[in-house]
């Protein structure tokens, strides 16, 4: 069995900058447990313990997903927490230009791996989740870095990701590269 996630991967310089973000939040470092550098991406659907029978069917749905999106580029800007200010759980930053190209591509895959979520789907970065029981004030940073924005990058392609949890915390594994239309 295998812990299945699609995402999104962001380029190096993005993955910094967002880092850079990280770095800037007024917290207490034992209050947030930080998305590491090489984990930042954009969830498009996860998929939790998953069978090998299983995967190469989830695998063969998002060659069909794919097909129906072409590239585009995208951009982040600015950031948010989840569910509330008042209760803060997870930390984010924002998807500005492709917000609805990611949409699209999350939906798609979705359609095609026949599971339906539960929530309306919410491009984003995850910057950390705030560890249960601690209460943090982001008020004045959410205000602050509403401006935050990265450049543009490409999206050719996205990710059947495995996760494998460790007492550090999660490593991630790419399991396949799913490339997406070309423009014409």
């Amino acid at each position: 069995m295998s812990r299945i996630f699609f995402a999104v991967l962001l380029p190096a310089g993005i993955r910094k900058k967002i880092v850079s973000l990280q770095s800037r939040i007024p917290v207490n470092p034992e209050d947030i447990k930080w998305t590491e550098e090489n984990n930042l991406h954009i969830t498009l659907h996860f998929v939790g313990e998953t069978s090998e029978a299983k995967l190469r069917q989830l695998l063969q749905g998002a060659e069909v997903a794919a097909d129906c999106c072409r590239q585009f580029t995208a951009s982040v800007k600015g950031v948010g927490v989840f569910p509330s200010l008042a209760s803060p759980r997870v930390l984010w930053a924002g998807i500005d230009e492709g917000r609805y190209d990611i949409m699209a591509l999350a939906r798609s895959l979705s359609v095609a791996l026949g599971v339906f979520p539960d929530r309306r789907y919410v491009p984003h970065i995850t910057l950390g989740r705030v560890r249960s029981e601690k209460k943090v004030y982001l008020e004045d940073f959410i205000r602050n870095e509403k401006d935050f924005m990265t450049e543009k990058f490409r999206v050719n392609s996205f990710f059947c990701m495995e996760s494998i949890l460790t007492r550090k915390g999660p490593v991630y594994k790419k399991v396949k590269e799913i490339f997406l239309k070309k423009n014409k």
